[in-house]
């Protein structure tokens, strides 16, 4: 389940075309880890806006307990 919901949100935030540059790996990417459904986002974004953009298109498929 862990790992479904992980690539759900995986793709989800990669394949967004304002947030799909933080999957080239000189950029710090937008981690995204699940233990028991439970999801943490952590990394770096350039802006605020792509925080929380991010944060809307988990809130649609997941309930995320912390974003770091």
């Amino acid at each position: 389940m862990d790992n479904r919901l992980r690539l759900i949100l995986y793709r989800a935030i990669y394949d967004y075309p304002a947030l799909n540059r933080y999957a080239m790996p000189v950029i710090a990417p937008i981690r995204i880890i699940v233990k028991n459904g439970n999801v943490t986002l952590a990394g770096v974004v350039d802006r605020q806006s792509d925080k929380n953009l991010v944060g809307i298109l988990e809130i649609g498929r997941a309930s995320c307990r912390e974003r770091v």
